[in-house]
């Protein structure tokens, strides 16, 4: 008896691509398909052949090319047909631009506290509203304090020697009593003029320490102060603060002294500023870390409370980067498609970092020099995932 002709295994694969219906598509158009040639009614192209590749029989051990997605090959006709554009690889920076809004503030280190230094009763009242323009050495009030009487009339007689003292405690004396009213208060051209005429004066007048504008006051005349009591507050807008929420996420990203471009309202020039403080504290109510920037306002035009849009210039990264385009992004994985010898291309999974500018810095799966895919990648990787499946039924069988 003849032996019986020994049966011909067949892959899973290898019966899918004999039965699939339909065998042409359109490769720019995946849903367009059918069992003989013809061309795309939506672009016109050329239908091509749908041809799984041969994958390893079933139980062989996979090569370390298979571990990943399977590599497609595409003859140069279909690739210029499909619009597949390249890019190359490269190491290059990439700064990471926050972008924030922020609001003019005073600047507090412009700002000065007038206080009186002893008990009075205020009785000649200068710069009497909110927002006056104040120069230095500019009269602001004069208080009457019986403290400070009674200092001036001790210091007159300080003046006098007498002869019941020596001269060296004289002298002593005098520069007491001087130094009394000085840390009173006392201006030292007023304490000279008490030294000439020996006359104590009755109102002790108090000066504009610096240039500046009213910010707050809080006296009017004829009322009892005491060093508590704040007169007035002079701040000097020659600068200003800019106050500046940025979200907690970024907070790496800051650094001190970093670039910053502000743009405000009814500003048609940006304005150049540096990151001047960091903040410690992030607020608890937004989860937001302030920084401040100072901003030259030799005119006053910058006002508080004005709002402005900030660019502030992050950490500079340096690494591969690909265009964003080239990426495919996925659930559990970002891939590109990467460009192998003789027209083949496969998909590679990246891991990636910041994106600036369209360009996305790749920290694990390429490196300089590969070849990537910009345009038309999105249907090679479909077609890699199919073959993929393919294998895997070839495999289970």
């Amino acid at each position: 008896k003849d032996p019986e002709p020994q049966a011909v295994k067949e892959t899973a694969l290898d019966h899918a691509a004999k039965h699939a219906d339909p065998n042409y598509i359109c490769p720019m158009h995946p849903q367009i398909s059918q069992k003989e040639k013809g061309s795309c009614p939506i672009c016109g192209m050329d239908l091509v052949k749908k041809a799984p590749e041969k994958t390893p029989a079933a139980g062989s051990k996979p090569s370390s090319k298979d571990e990943g997605l399977p590599d497609i090959k595409i003859d140069p006709t279909t690739a210029q047909n499909m619009g597949i554009r390249t890019h190359r690889v490269k190491r290059q920076s990439l700064t990471q631009t926050i972008e924030a809004v922020g609001y003019i503030a005073w600047n507090e280190d412009k700002m000065q506290h007038i206080h009186a230094r002893s008990n009075g009763w205020i009785e000649v009242f200068n710069v009497r509203a909110v927002g006056d323009q104040v120069k230095q050495g500019d009269l602001l009030l004069e208080y009457y304090s019986p403290e400070l009487f009674a200092a001036q009339k001790d210091f007159i007689l300080s003046l006098d020697n007498n002869g019941l003292i020596s001269e060296s405690s004289h002298q002593r004396l005098m520069l007491a009593a001087s130094n009394k009213l000085i840390l009173l208060g006392v201006p030292e051209r007023l304490i000279e003029q008490i030294r000439t005429t020996r006359q104590a004066v009755q109102r002790i007048p108090i000066y504009a320490p610096q240039n500046g504008t009213v910010t707050k006051l809080s006296v009017r005349e004829g009322m009892y102060i005491t060093p508590s009591t704040e007169l007035y507050t002079i701040t000097d807008l020659s600068s200003v603060w800019l106050l500046v929420d940025i979200f907690a996420h970024q907070v790496s990203d800051i650094q001190q002294n970093a670039k910053a471009t502000v743009q405000l309202d009814g500003y048609e020039k940006a304005i150049a500023a540096t990151v001047d403080y960091i903040y410690p504290e992030i607020s608890l109510p937004n989860r937001t870390l302030q920084v401040r920037l100072q901003l030259d306002n030799p005119q006053a035009r910058l006002k508080p409370n004005m709002f402005a849009n900030v660019q502030i210039e992050g950490k500079r990264y340096e690494g591969l980067t690909i265009p964003s385009e080239a990426l495919i992004p996925m659930h559990a994985e970002n891939r590109v498609v990467k460009r192998l010898k003789e027209g083949r291309y496969q998909p590679v999974a990246v891991e990636t970092g910041i994106e600036v500018d369209q360009q996305i810095l790749v920290r694990k799966g390429l490196k300089a020099g590969d070849e990537i895919i910009v345009s038309g990648q999105f249907l090679i990787d479909s077609e890699s995932n199919l073959q993929a499946s393919f294998r895997r039924m070839s495999m289970s069988e």
